[in-house]
């Protein structure tokens, strides 16, 4: 199977895709925001996270889905990074990863992975 993959740069911001060659249907797309260094924990430890259920809300409000429409396979503060790492799935549909900021709520980056019927 011949696949397409695509990468470029607009903005702050890192395109990636997987294109079948045959068909020109989108297999997976991820698109990543640059960090800045504004975000980063490490000048002020103490700083506030946003709750998990506050990352899970706005993972879900970036990708125009419902909690009941999707089913949770991951939500979880990794400390070291300062990001939310959220994965969920549609039954049937997509799978998705989303990184966010803990500290300022802000999407990272978002991978949606279309699962073939």
């Amino acid at each position: 199977k011949l696949i397409y993959d695509l990468e470029f740069r607009y903005g702050d911001k890192k395109y990636e895709y997987e294109i079948d060659a045959y068909t020109g249907k989108i297999l997976d797309k991820d698109v990543e925001t640059k960090k800045s260094a504004s975000s980063a924990p490490a000048s002020t430890p103490k700083k506030q996270t946003i709750s998990i259920a506050e990352a899970k809300s706005i993972a879900l409000k970036k990708v125009g889905l419902t909690e009941k429409q999707v089913t949770f396979t991951k939500a979880k503060l990794d400390q070291k990074e300062g990001e939310y790492e959220i994965e969920f799935y549609v039954k049937g549909k997509n799978e998705y990863e989303i990184e966010i900021d803990a500290y300022t709520g802000k999407v990272l980056e978002v991978d949606i992975d279309d699962w073939d019927d």
